[in-house]
């Protein structure tokens, strides 16, 4: 440190030191009892004034009195009889006091710090001591370390020449060593000269000086005091708000060293909100990586979400400084996540660093499972392919679907429900809008075993030879009968629409002197908007008549106030500024142009402007192959220009196909179930009368559950027709309607709809007809075949509860995994019997066999009609499954109508039954076949599991063949004698002996006596 120089004028000093001492002490070896107090008070005092006043009067002298105390305190010739317990009082009472500087004292290295600059008296007599003896100021004779320090081998107390001393002050309060004192007062400057000494000092027995890992050791050691028994970290943390520099100069020696493993000065700092700490920690070379850990973050959100107003502010700039300076997932890991999350810390999120990679799968799950709408909206922003990914194999809209409903609030109202709501429309819209999902297949997927409307408004296959395609939109939007089952999302991912004018009588031509204004898909879109409450279409299709189209401003407005993405208008020359909006225009990403050859048509397509033009003239091959190369030609000569700004922008770009093609490429009513009733089953009829009135007028509906059937089959339609004015309604008897009476007062009421609409049994559908990029609507079937079907099933048992699964467009293409989706979809729907009017004849893997199974261990009971292919067909599917009863037809004699070697377990009447026609659907009021004696025989066993439950209002059925028992044994008595497996409707109850015997059929009676 210093070279001992002449004493000159300080020798005084020094003298009037050491006389201040032998007062201490006391004569001879007989020291005072209170010597360690005379050492503080006096000898102690002594030195720091003579110090003091040499720092602020004779500076230039300082050096040779610091080296004059050094020599009197050293003692080499022990004419003073000092010894390190003496040294060692000293250097405590120096630590006694806060230090005048902070963290600033510490930047310096301690071997650069002169002499002659130093101006604290207790930082010189800190650095005399050590010096002198670096090991005084980790020991503490009163109170010795359990571990041996590197120096040397013995205690201070050991080596003291006045043990006497020791034994007479054992209640003393000097429990810490000089260290500890130090970091706990702050004293960054005394620690930084301390632990510089220390490595300097070479330990007892070598010349080198002490090992780095051994001076840690010691560094590390808890402080003596009983009281505190905390390490110099834990201490000088402690003192970080007062006097920050203990902190700094610990982990500028070995931040790392220090402090790992940790002895929880951290975690404390993370727990009081001690920000200065804990950027003390992560600004400290190499330690950030370490000590950032997912339970560190854990801690300060723990903090956070408790911490007052006040402290707040504090605890989050630590927990942001943690999430920003973490850089690995196992760090953010998914407890973290979750956290953060549970908690809606929006800000702390942001502070991740971009660069880290999270396992993002799991993101949007974690945000549902919380049900915090906030997250879900930015994780479905960020990560948009999260809503693909499976957790526990379902995707996020099914994990929201489960969860359960919360507490209320003050108002009544389930909070938690409403955040539910709003979850599931954000990830339906976001799935919905999906770029990446384009296939219909994969969205279904996704919306598997969730609770969803309608995901697209689909009207392209509708085709009828009796009605116009205005008539039939009129129709359905005018269509009241149980509304509700007809819902759809608030985004839709298409609405499409029929050509127009693709009848030969519909179709006007250019000349006509009176101009048509066509509305009906306006009209159509409105009453999605306003009735359906559709907010967003993501593509449009519209095939348009050629001549007299919609208003072209009108599309516009339609295309804005949908958000339309894709437009496929069939227009021909549309102009571009009906989007009038820059937003509009922006949205658009994919925009289908239709031209009649007009170049200036084309040249306001390609231009800034855009001018308007009608066409006058259809286009002939020879003009459309001359206009389509000068088309292509312009459109690519300006993509690219386009293209190259978007690149710039980094924005998607622009593709352009053209194509040339043609324009248009190659009185009836709903059924009355009681009038099908009437003419299919007529005995049966009078008690189904009966029945239908007891269960309307007489049973608790809270406590009388309907029988729940599911039909798979090509789908339903029932919509009653209305002709072109907006409120005239057509009636199925043909009568004239009253002029003076709105269509609203024509409309039947509810209680007449119940006993008569199929819409008024059914409870929900579902279609699994897809292909890649379409999906076919189970309400909005093609063939009369599934609503036909329907009709007889709910005529039977108009009490019933339909299921409509759709697996075909027609009656050919159904597949065995379109049934088995549509059987584990019924399974869900917790459904009592499934009708399968339907035979598959190509060999099947095991998907179906499977379902059936499921259905069966569900208590299902299947009915599957048998093949009509006589002899021609040995087995069909999925009649010919042992989990299934197989129906099949014959006429009033029994007799099959189709001779088969299948097994037929039941045989219906079921030649030229009425089942109703199927209005816009080319279709016959008559009709036969083992598909309807299946879905009579579904009917019938509604019908029959409805009166037993009627009879028997606490029964359940739990076992797997309890609904099959039932129903078998009724069936079974059904049956004529001769015949094994026919069945006579009129032995339902005995009511064809009543009927004969002129006995009214009294549902109640019934009830009493065959249930």
């Amino acid at each position: 440190m210093y070279s001992p120089r002449p004493h000159g004028s300080i020798e005084p000093l020094v003298v009037s030191i050491q006389e201040t001492w032998k007062k201490c002490r006391g004569k001879g070896d007989n020291f005072k009892k209170d010597l360690p107090e005379e050492v503080m008070s006096y000898l102690y005092i002594k030195i720091k004034q003579t110090l003091e006043a040499a720092i602020e009067g004779e500076p230039e002298h300082l050096e040779n009195l610091v080296s004059g105390i050094k020599d009197f305190l050293e003692d080499e010739k022990k004419q003073h009889q000092i010894d390190d317990c003496i040294r060692w009082l000293i250097l405590f009472k120096a630590m006694d006091c806060a230090p005048e500087v902070g963290e600033e004292a510490v930047v310096r290295e301690a071997a650069e710090e002169s002499i002659d600059s130093e101006k604290d008296a207790n930082i010189l007599i800190t650095r005399i001591i050590i010096e002198i003896a670096p090991d005084l100021a980790f020991d503490n004779p009163y109170r010795p370390s359990k571990k041996a320090l590197p120096w040397k081998p013995e205690n201070i107390k050991r080596r003291c020449k006045y043990p006497n001393v020791h034994e007479k002050h054992k209640a003393t309060n000097l429990k810490s060593t000089p260290f500890h004192r130090a970091a706990s007062n702050g004293n960054g400057k005394a620690v930084k000269h301390m632990i510089y000494r220390g490595s300097l000092f070479p330990p007892a027995g070598s010349d080198k000086p002490v090992q780095h890992e051994s001076l840690l050791q010691v560094l590390r050691l808890p402080d003596p005091d009983p009281h505190s028994e905390k390490t110099a970290l834990w201490l000088a943390a402690g003192a970080e708000a007062e006097a920050p520099g203990a902190l700094k100069a610990l982990l500028k020696y070995d931040a790392i060293g220090i402090t790992v493993p940790s002895d929880g000065t951290f975690e404390n700092a993370l727990r009081r909100g001690s920000t200065n700490i804990v950027n003390a920690f992560l600004q400290s070379e190499g330690l950030g990586k370490l000590i950032i850990k997912s339970e560190h973050i854990i801690e300060g959100i723990n903090t956070l979400s408790k911490a007052g107003s006040d402290a707040r502010e504090n605890q989050a700039n630590i927990v942001n400084t943690l999430v920003s300076c973490a850089t690995t997932g196992e760090v953010i890991n998914d407890h973290v996540i979750d956290r953060i999350i549970q908690l809606d810390l929006k800000e702390v999120w942001e502070k991740k660093s971009p660069e880290i990679t999270l396992d993002t799968s799991r993101l949007l799950h974690a945000a549902v499972q919380h049900q915090n709408a906030g997250f879900v909206e930015m994780f479905l922003r960020d990560y948009p392919n999260s809503i693909t990914e499976k957790k526990d194999n379902h995707y996020p809209l099914w994990h929201n679907n489960q969860i359960s409903t919360a507490s209320e609030d003050g108002d009544g109202k389930s909070t938690k429900w409403s955040k539910k709501d709003e979850i599931r429309n954000m990830i339906v819209t976001a799935t919905i809008r999906h770029k990446k999902i384009d296939k219909m297949q994969d969205l279904l997927q996704i919306f598997e075993d969730s609770d969803l409307s309608e995901l697209c408004f689909d009207l392209s296959r509708f085709s009828s030879e009796a009605y116009p395609v205005s008539d039939f939109v009129r129709s359905l939007i005018a269509h009241q009968d149980y509304a509700g089952l007809l819902s759809y999302e608030h985004t839709i991912r298409y609405a499409e629409f029929p050509a127009l004018d693709l009848k030969a009588d519909e179709k006007e031509t250019f000349g006509d002197s009176v101009h048509i204004e066509h509305t009906e898909i306006f009209e159509a879109l409105n009453w999605l908007n306003q009735k359906k409450n559709v907010k967003e279409i993501i593509e449009l299709i519209v095939p348009d008549r050629l001549v007299n189209p919609h208003d072209e401003v009108g599309i516009g407005r339609h295309v804005k106030d949908f958000k339309v993405e894709v437009l496929n208008w069939r227009y021909l020359d549309m102009s571009i500024s009906i989007f009038d909006d820059e937003e509009t225009r922006k949205r658009i990403r994919k925009l289908h142009l239709y031209s009649s050859g007009k170049r200036a048509a084309i040249s306001h397509w390609l231009s800034e402007e855009g001018v308007v033009s009608l066409p006058n003239e259809l286009m002939t091959k020879e003009h459309c192959r001359t206009n389509v190369g000068f088309i292509r030609a312009k459109f690519d000569e300006k993509s690219k220009e386009i293209n190259e700004g978007r690149k710039r922008e980094n924005r998607e770009g622009l593709r352009v196909r053209v194509n040339p093609q043609p324009w248009n490429p190659t009185h009836e009513t709903v059924a009355d179930l009681e009038e099908i009733a009437e003419r299919a089953v007529p005995k049966l009829s009078r008690f189904i009368k009966s029945y239908h009135k007891h269960v309307h007028d007489i049973v608790n509906p809270d406590t009388f559950r309907p029988t729940k059937v599911a039909i798979i089959d090509n789908g339903i339609l029932t919509i009653s027709p209305r002709a072109k004015g907006p409120q005239s309604v057509l009636h199925r008897s043909g009568g004239p309607e009253d002029g003076s009476r709105s269509g609203d007062e024509l409309r039947i009421s509810n209680d007449a709809r119940e006993s008569k609409s199929l819409w008024s049994r059914i409870k929900g559908g579902r279609s699994f007809v897809d292909d890649n990029f379409r999906v076919s609507p189970w309400l909005f079937a093609s063939d009369p075949h599934g609503t036909q079907m329907a009709n007889l099933i709910c005529a039977i048992d108009p009490c019933c509860e339909l299921y409509v699964a759709k697996v075909a467009e027609t009656r050919s293409g159904i597949t065995p995994e379109r049934v088995a989706k549509a059987v584990r979809w019924a399974i869900s729907e917790h459904v009592d019997i499934i009708s399968m009017s339907f035979a598959i004849f190509e060999t099947i893997d095991d998907c179906l066999l499977n379902a059936c199974a499921e259905a069966a261990n569900a208590g299902i009971v299947m009915l599957c009609s048998a093949h009509d292919e006589g002899f021609n067909v040995k087995e069909a599917w999925p009649a010919s499954y042992g989990d299934t009863l197989t129906i099949a037809a014959c006429d009033r004699f029994g007799e099959l109508l189709r001779p088969t070697t299948q097994v037929i377990e039941y045989a219906l009447r079921a030649k030229e039954v009425a089942a109703g026609v199927v209005p816009f659907l080319k279709s016959d009021d008559l009709i036969s076949g083992s598909s309807v004696a299946t879905a009579i025989a579904a009917g019938l066993s509604s019908l029959i599991l409805s009166c037993d439950r009627l009879a028997h209002p606490e029964k359940t059925y739990t076992g797997r063949k309890d609904r099959e028992k039932v129903i078998r044994h009724h069936l079974d008595g059904m049956k004529m004698l001769e015949r094994g497996s026919y069945i006579l409707l009129e032995k339902f109850a005995n009511i064809g002996q009543k009927i004969k015997d002129g006995r009214d059929i009294e549902a109640v009676q019934v009830l009493k006596s065959f249930f």
